[in-house]
């Protein structure tokens, strides 16, 4: 049984929080398989444990039953995810990265990501705020880093885009 510190270290560890994460998707997975299976819809699956090292995923990705797969999710973290996008563009295989924040996604149509980018992400906020506070006064505040200022003019471009062209 884990103390009350040792349990908040366990869980504050970024190998063990991946560990728990890896184990909620796979679990969660194997809740949706069971689903589709109740619904008459059998699939079958492969799951690898891979290391963190390329070597390791080039040596998996070069197995002979790889280019069969008709799905990849994963890899679960950015680690290999350009190596694994750079394999199914190759051989046609979409792939889906669940955690990943990686760009993989750029130039290949067989890459898809469960959560979108921060950028959209940003753009759907301005969308909502340009929609819900149309006829608000709406401040925009933001430091002189690169981030700010590439968040800065997301946020403009779309709440002033209405105005643009009004005479307002």
């Amino acid at each position: 049984e884990l103390k009350s510190d040792d349990e908040t270290a366990f869980f504050e560890s970024e190998y063990n929080s991946n560990t728990i994460s890896s184990l909620e998707y796979y679990y969660g997975t194997l809740m949706a398989l069971d689903n589709l299976k109740n619904d008459g819809i059998h699939l079958n699956l492969h799951v690898i444990v891979s290391g963190d090292d390329s070597l390791d995923m080039e040596r998996l990705l070069s197995k002979p039953e790889m280019v069969k797969m008709s799905l990849i999710i994963g890899p679960l973290f950015n680690r290999n995810a350009n190596n694994v996008a750079a394999f199914a563009k190759t051989n046609k295989i979409p792939i889906v990265f669940p955690f990943s924040n990686t760009t993989t996604i750029d130039n290949n149509p067989y890459v898809a990501k469960v959560t979108p980018s921060f950028s959209y992400q940003y753009q759907l906020m301005a969308q909502y705020i340009s929609d819900s506070f149309r006829n608000n006064n709406i401040i925009i505040l933001s430091a002189e880093s690169d981030k700010e200022k590439e968040l800065d003019s997301i946020y403009t471009k779309i709440i002033e885009k209405p105005w643009i062209n009004s005479g307002n």
